[in-house]
């Protein structure tokens, strides 16, 4: 959608909205983050967060700081970060690191002598390249096999020369994608991550309609049972965290607008349930869907 507007003295400027309002807009900051701190750092970081933990960047450059913060939190589409979010702290604010909340907050680099005494925080070097992760935290990975498709799609996206590295006879290199493409594949990669580590939550919820304002209630235990995740502790404290309830409040009502999160989820079931039918009529598929 176009949108013009005046700032006054007769000019006219002109903008475009999104075309998806619920779908953050990131340019390339996702694909420099892969590319400051690697794959398995990222996972990590992604980890962290998804798992309530605290995370902060450092580095010499504001507009790291910037795009970095906005970067992890974009990963977690469709869930939205609920706690503190500060992609630049200033000085006078550096006591908020102490807090007990978790956070997403970035430090300039001058400060690094203070953040390292921190003991419950996850710490990213945007320059360096590298991540410290605290003895006295427990970061809960993804399940398999999710966290190695993942690992897998990162580094073909990533590294597409991999795959054909030990042929002997390679085939012409291909051209990297351009860094805005680069951060629609990665995106893209993590939206269907979400699509399958929340597949079927749907069937797990309950609507109560006594009330006033209807109450949507969802069966943890159930939902975890069926996925034979019982005791995973990522998807558990998942499950538990403010994010997760959110993302129930807001699209567990059965009459809402649907965006492109629940298109992949239904891409997603669409393709399972060939694979282990794969007899099965295609229309009879999308009609149960």
């Amino acid at each position: 959608m176009l949108k013009l507007f005046s700032l006054g003295a007769g000019d006219r400027q002109l903008i475009q909205t999104p075309l998806h309002d619920s779908l953050p807009v990131t340019g390339t900051s996702v694909a420099l983050l892969f590319q400051q701190l690697g794959i398995q750092n990222v996972l990590s970081l992604f980890c962290a967060v998804l798992t309530e933990n605290k995370v902060l960047f450092h580095s010499a450059s504001f507009q790291r700081l910037s795009d970095a913060c906005r970067a992890l939190e974009s990963l977690m589409f469709p869930l939205k970060y609920s706690y503190p979010y500060i992609p630049i702290l200033p000085a006078q604010l550096l006591e908020v690191l102490s807090s007990p909340t978790p956070f997403i907050i970035g430090v300039h680099s001058v400060f690094r002598n203070d953040i390292h005494e921190l003991l419950d925080v996850i710490i990213a070097d945007l320059d360096g390249g590298t991540i410290k992760i605290p003895e006295c935290i427990h970061l809960s990975q993804l399940p398999e096999p999710l966290l190695h498709q993942t690992q897998m799609a990162l580094s073909l996206v990533l590294h597409p020369d991999l795959e054909t590295a030990d042929y002997a006879f390679p085939p012409p290199r291909t051209a990297l994608s351009h860094t805005k493409m680069l951060d629609k594949e990665v995106r893209a990669i993590f939206l269907r991550l979400f699509a399958q580590l929340f597949q079927g939550y749907r069937s797990c919820l309950q609507l109560i309609r006594i009330h006033a304002e209807p109450v949507i209630h969802f069966h943890k235990a159930a939902f975890l049972g069926q996925r034979g995740l019982i005791e995973n502790d990522f998807l558990t404290k998942v499950l538990n965290g403010m994010a997760f309830a959110g993302f129930v409040s807001e699209r567990g009502p059965p009459f809402r607008a649907c965006d492109l999160f629940d298109e992949v989820k239904t891409g997603v079931f669409f393709c399972l349930f060939l694979l282990l039918i794969p007899n099965y009529s295609i229309r009879n598929a999308k009609g149960m869907i």
